[in-house]
């Protein structure tokens, strides 16, 4: 893998570092909007913006008219471009260095937009970078990029395997039956993705041994997950990760209890009602605060020890059942429980009596279960595990679960 920078699985093409020193020089425009077809193209003039010390935004290259102008961008804000000169004799050491000690460019993201409207959030390279580790140690592995390569979560892969010079597998958007085959046959060694990635490609995997570290992170841990984990990758460590598109990654763990070091005690706040919040200090450029310093995460966590936590659901997914809040991440793990689920998504549907009832969303394991027998055990597991208005009155049985950009489910509001 000597000099491999990106593999484009989808695309069928394969790309050298030297080939990206060349590219790069050669860029002759920068966009304020950067969306690509072309991941190549788009990490090419990505670096080149930084290089030139020009501001960028990025994109997703799939963005429909009506999703840029909900976010009020526009035909001539996209042709917008800046003439940039040729850059001839780029060594991987200038790159390096001048990613690690530019401290003015900025790159603007979009939040997923899962509470509303997608808003503007703004990076330096300082805050992009921020757990990106740089070691000797690190120059042999070999990273898939499972996560969207706009999206913060997806830079962070990028950067990571860019700063020690490693290979990038993109197999982002590939059919999932593909995927540990992917792993497999480029010897990835470390993976990075959402749990509902990870729910989707396990039960097809066989023994994977190259792989020696697997993160998680966007959504809330599933610890089902972790037998088949260990079962498809008995050699890789695992962490969950706790990031945000405003504050990027802050705390890691093995589980789903999180500690908050000490450097950071001072600028995390949980409130009353379990919410997270986190300094200013701690975010990117334009992110709205309460009281001048405080961000509301919207998520709402529990206490579980001295300066240490457990996500237990976002605000918003909270759903209001006859008066009662229901976290449909409870319901789903319970529902996880049960021999023959391979998956699972809880949501309310409206309803003139109770505000809400309960609909879960089910895939089946590749087990021959019926239907109708798999239902009694879900519906007689629910009622010995939670409290009646926690159980969903209706039960679908689904071939898959709809994913979002940023590889979670997508869970109607």
């Amino acid at each position: 893998m000597d000099d491999i920078f990106l593999i484009d699985t989808g695309a069928k093409k394969t790309y050298s570092y030297q080939s990206l020193l060349k590219d790069i020089g050669a860029v002759k425009e920068i966009p304020a909007f950067l969306r690509a077809d072309s991941l190549y193209t788009f990490y090419c003039t990505l670096l080149a913006s930084v290089l030139h010390n020009v501001p960028i935004e990025v994109l997703d290259a799939d963005l429909s008219l009506d999703e840029l102008h909900r976010i009020e961008i526009n035909d001539e804000m996209l042709s917008k471009r800046q003439d940039v000169p040729d850059i001839e004799n780029i060594t991987l050491d200038i790159l390096v260095q001048n990613l690690l000690e530019n401290d003015t460019w900025t790159l603007t993201l979009h939040t997923s937009g899962t509470t509303g409207r997608p808003k503007k959030v703004y990076h330096t390279l300082k805050t992009l970078t921020r757990t990106v580790k740089r070691s000797p140690k690190l120059a042999n592995k070999v990273w898939a990029l499972a996560y969207n390569p706009t999206h913060y979560a997806g830079l962070q892969v990028f950067f990571q395997a860019l700063f020690n010079l490693n290979p990038v597998v993109y197999v982002f958007g590939q059919p999932v039956h593909r995927v540990p085959e992917l792993l497999r046959e480029h010897r990835v060694t470390n993976l990075s993705a959402t749990p509902s990635y990870y729910k989707m490609f396990l039960p097809l995997a066989d023994v994977n041994e190259t792989m020696e570290r697997l993160t998680f992170g966007g959504e809330q841990m599933d610890e089902t997950l972790l037998p088949d984990v260990k079962r498809v990758f008995p050699n890789a460590e695992t962490r969950n990760i706790y990031a945000s598109t405003e504050a990027g990654a802050l705390f890691t763990s093995d589980g789903n209890e999180f500690s908050i070091p000490l450097k950071l005690k001072d600028k995390i706040r949980i409130l009353n009602t379990g919410e997270l919040l986190i300094h200013a200090s701690l975010l990117g450029g334009g992110v709205p605060l309460q009281d001048g310093e405080w961000f509301s995460t919207g998520d709402l966590v529990e206490s579980v020890g001295e300066n240490r936590f457990c996500f237990i659901s976002r605000k918003t997914e909270m759903i209001n059942v006859g008066g009662y809040k229901v976290n449909p991440n409870e319901v789903e793990a319970v529902i996880r429980q049960v021999d023959g689920v391979a998956d699972v998504l809880v949501s309310g549907k409206e309803n003139r009596l109770l505000g809400h009832v309960l609909l879960a969303h089910v895939v089946k394991q590749r087990v021959a279960i019926e239907d109708v027998v798999l239902k009694e055990k879900i519906l007689k597991h629910l009622a010995e595990s939670l409290q009646s208005w926690k159980c969903p009155r209706v039960i679908y049985f689904v071939d898959h679960l709809e994913l979002s950009r940023t590889g979670k489910k997508v869970r109607p509001q």
